[in-house]
């Protein structure tokens, strides 16, 4: 039976293992867009799901968001990424999935003040937020080359 892409993302969040949709698809705990070589979510495990947010086209973009809509409806935990992570996964499901997608710089400077606060609140004097910020940077620079 072949679905709407609505339709194929609420049966991938549901635990679906197979189904197909016009130009998208589920294999085992994939949903793909057009075909293996674009991975549009993978199920981590039963409320863990990475989410390929890398833009192809309107219509990748319209089945991303039917994806990601559907997992959140049914209270996955949503880890944004782009394709090579989901595709370091799928190689690798075993070892750790690094995520390296970040919308704006500024996410790191957030995240680092509220690191300092949670370690001030629990008496950490010096916080060498500078030293974190660049090294983070560095490392999230090296993974993308």
């Amino acid at each position: 039976m072949t679905y709407s892409n609505w339709e194929l993302g609420q049966r991938f969040a549901i635990g679906s293992t197979k189904g197909k949709a016009k130009n998208m698809f589920i294999e085992d705990n994939t949903i793909y867009s057009y075909g293996q070589h674009w991975p549009i979510a993978v199920r981590m495990d039963e409320k863990n799901a990475l989410v390929n947010t890398q833009r192809y086209s309107i219509s990748t973009t319209r089945q991303t968001d039917d994806v990601y809509g559907a997992l959140e409806n049914k209270n996955f935990r949503i880890w944004e990424c782009n394709q090579d992570e989901i595709e370091r996964f799928l190689l690798y499901p075993s070892e750790p999935v690094v995520l390296t997608k970040t919308k704006y710089s500024t996410e790191f400077r957030t995240i680092m003040s509220m690191l300092r606060s949670h370690c001030k609140g629990r008496g950490v004097k010096r916080f060498p937020m500078k030293k974190f910020v660049r090294q983070i940077e560095e490392m999230i620079f090296i993974a993308r080359l």
